[in-house]
C-alpha cells in the first residue's frame, strides 16, 4: 500500500483511539487523547522507514539508510523492503505488551499493526515473527501497493472502521 493509504487508516484509528480515550478510562497517563491518536498516525507510516526511497526514508534518510543496512537478514531484499520493521508478529506482541506496561505507546504499535495489516493484503505479504509471508487475500486477488484497488480497498477500510465506531457509541 501506498502513503495515503496508511496515513487513511491511521488517521481513522487515531480517530477511534481518541474516542475511546474520551468515553473510557482506557489510558490514564497525561494528555492521552492527544498522544494516543497521534502515535497511531506516525506509526502508521513508521514502518516504511526500512525504505530509503519512502517518504519516511526520504524525510530520515541516515536513519533510514542504517535501518536497511541491518534488516538485510530479515527477509529484506532489493526488490522487497519488508524486513524486520514490516513483521506482523513483533507489531502485534509490541502492541499487547504496550498497552499492558507502556500505554503512552500503544497507538504507536496500534498504527504500525495497522500499516502491516494492509501491506499483508499485497501479493509481497509480511513477514511474521520473522518466518513465513503472511498473506491476507487469497493469491489470486492481487492489490499492489500504490493501485487504484488498493487504495480504494484502504479509503473503505478506514471509513467502516469509523463508520463502525459512530454506529457504536452513537456520537
Amino acid at each position: 500500500m501506498n502513503f495515503k493509504a496508511h496515513v487513511s487508516v491511521g488517521i481513522a484509528g487515531g480517530y477511534i483511539l481518541y474516542g475511546l480515550t474520551k468515553s473510557f478510562p482506557v489510558f490514564t497517563f497525561p494528555d492521552a487523547e492527544l498522544i494516543a491518536p497521534i502515535g497511531c498516525v506516525i506509526g502508521s507510516v513508521i514502518p516504511d522507514i526500512d525504505s530509503p526511497n519512502s517518504r519516511v526514508g526520504k524525510a530520515l534518510k541516515p536513519i533510514s539508510k542504517t535501518i536497511e543496512i541491518l534488516s538485510k537478514p530479515f527477509h529484506k531484499t532489493e526488490e522487497n523492503h519488508r524486513g524486520i520493521f514490516h513483521d506482523l508478529g513483533l507489531a502485534i506482541i509490541f502492541a499487547v505488551l504496550s498497552y499492558f506496561y507502556f500505554p503512552a505507546f500503544f497507538g504507536f504499535f496500534l498504527g504500525v499493526t495497522s500499516h502491516l495489516i494492509l501491506d499483508a493484503m499485497n501479493p509481497s505479504g509480511v513477514p511474521f515473527l520473522l518466518f513465513k509471508k503472511v498473506h491476507l487475500l487469497p493469491y489470486n486477488v492481487k492489490l499492489y501497493s500504490g493501485s487504484s484497488g488498493a487504495t480504494a480497498l484502504s479509503f473503505l477500510i478506514a471509513t467502516l472502521m469509523i463508520g463502525g465506531y459512530i454506529m457504536l457509541y452513537k456520537i
